[in-house]
């Protein structure tokens, strides 16, 4: 049985979606995933204005209607700023405004000092009766950027299952989350970053489960000499002082995953393993050198 794949652009990285099972199901499943991809974007995305997130970013403190999946999504993060007593922050948005990382900008010290002041989980309010969410700090603003994909990841999957695949590989641009039997009964095999000539490439198999990887070697820029990475310190609006470059959460869900893949980052082996510990939904964690 040959496997139905597709591949385009969303989240600002590359996606790829392999599915088996029968033909005309698993075509009409590839189509209407790409659908949903564009309508997650188009409710989640902090830089489209239009959307839930761009409305109750510049919404000054009022409450906003938004989406089901939106307030799904927000819920769900919230959960995770509390579990990292604020090291994943999702109103970390007031400082990754300053940043443009493409165009080599980087914020002043005293644009972070006053950013950073609007960074606190604590103050998205949610209305889950009237599905509505509100900041009650005017100035803060909520980036899903390191959530979002985890979420949707398992809305895929779910999706694929209803539809009769029989197995499924899901990349989100390097989120990846597996499942079903693949027709030669083999596990799957996920490769994790190799970040310098001297490092072993290391694969993992899975039979069913998510692999995340967090790192501050993608999105990089380098301005007066000074290399400058995407993951910001919701303290301090700065990119983190990660001990390894790379940290990959495998679990059994992408929003698991996901969402607890930047605070392992953060803690560093040692710590995490004690935090680890104490949320068994985490399986694995493995560190890149680099």
């Amino acid at each position: 049985m040959e496997p139905r794949e597709t591949r385009f652009s969303a989240f600002d990285t590359s996606i790829r979606l392999r599915i088996w099972g029968e033909a005309a199901p698993m075509e009409e499943a590839l189509l209407r995933a790409r659908g949903a991809c564009a309508a997650y974007e188009r409710l989640l995305s902090r830089t489209i204005p239009s959307s839930d997130i761009g409305r109750l970013n510049h919404a000054h403190g009022a409450w906003v209607s938004v989406d089901e999946v939106t307030l799904d999504v927000i819920k769900a993060a919230l959960s995770y700023c509390a579990a990292s007593q604020g090291a994943f922050d999702i109103t970390v948005g007031s400082t990754t405004r300053l940043w443009d990382l493409k165009r080599g900008i980087v914020p002043s010290a005293e644009a972070l000092a006053n950013a950073v002041q609007h960074v606190d989980w604590r103050c998205v309010q949610v209305d889950e009766a009237g599905c509505r969410v509100r900041l009650a700090d005017p100035d803060a603003m909520v980036d899903l950027g390191g959530i979002a994909k985890g979420w949707i990841a398992d809305e895929l999957e779910r999706s694929f299952m209803e539809r009769g695949a029989l197995a499924w590989l899901i990349d989100l641009g390097g989120n990846i989350l597996v499942g079903g039997e693949k027709p030669d009964g083999e596990p799957w095999k996920i490769a994790l970053p190799a970040l310098a000539p001297e490092d072993e490439k290391r694969v993992i198999t899975l039979r069913r489960g998510s692999v995340v990887t967090s790192g501050t070697y993608e999105r990089t820029c380098v301005v007066d000499g000074v290399r400058y990475h995407h993951i910001l310190d919701p303290k301090t609006g700065l990119p983190i002082a990660a001990e390894y470059p790379a940290v990959s959460v495998v679990c059994e869900r992408s929003l698991d995953a996901e969402g607890y893949s930047t605070t392992l980052l953060a803690l560093g082996p040692e710590r995490a393993r004690a935090f680890a510990a104490d949320h068994p939904e985490i399986l694995q964690v493995y560190y890149t050198k680099g």
